[in-house]
């Protein structure tokens, strides 16, 4: 949430707008992904919790590759991306609800295919191709949600209320934090 917000306040334009937006709709799919991976395939063993510590330290890695994902940490964003999406996958394909299983059938292809465009937006030069692909990278996971909607994956309502409640907490929580740097600081920027 801080780097986005970094994102946005350092270039607080359209550009910077449109350039968030693509960044969140990224990672808040993988975000919402881990809820219903959680919720289907609780953690229990020990080998399920390491790899959920994996891709803790993949996602540390994302968020801080967010403010030059476009630019010169389109590589660490991409790969770290494709690291959380394999952990969720594999993990997911551990469940042995057939629910669970057809559900995540359906979207698989979905999410593999992104850290794929994530590469391809790597590779082409800075400019309207890259743009597109972060554009299409948007378009195929939010598309995917309707074309491939993921049936049959058991749903416990209280697990997604605590994993989106935390999600308040933490922007509140940053919220904060930016309010005392201003008082603090002549100028309202981010802390490093």
């Amino acid at each position: 949430m801080t780097q986005l917000t970094s994102v946005l306040s350092h270039e607080l334009d359209l550009v910077g707008l449109a350039r968030t937006a693509l960044l969140l709709a990224v990672i808040w799919w993988m975000y919402g992904a881990y809820a219903w991976l959680t919720n289907a395939v609780p953690p229990r063993r020990s080998s399920a919790r390491s790899l959920l510590v994996l891709a803790t330290i993949a996602y540390l890695v994302l968020a801080i590759s967010v403010p030059a994902a476009f630019g010169e940490n389109r590589w660490v964003f991409a790969v770290a991306y494709l690291v959380i999406v394999l952990v969720h996958s594999g993990l997911f394909l551990t469940t042995t609800d057939p629910g669970n299983r057809h559900g995540i059938l359906r979207v698989l292809p979905s999410n593999l295919i992104v850290p794929l465009l994530l590469f391809a937006a790597a590779a082409v030069p800075a400019g309207p191709w890259r743009w597109a692909c972060w554009a299409v990278v948007a378009a195929a996971l939010w598309i995917s949600a309707l074309v491939r909607l993921p049936t049959g994956i058991s749903v416990r309502a209280p697990h997604f209320v605590e994993r989106h409640g935390l999600v308040l907490i933490i922007a509140f929580g940053e919220t904060v934090v930016a309010v005392g740097c201003c008082s603090a600081a002549s100028s309202c920027s981010p802390p490093a």
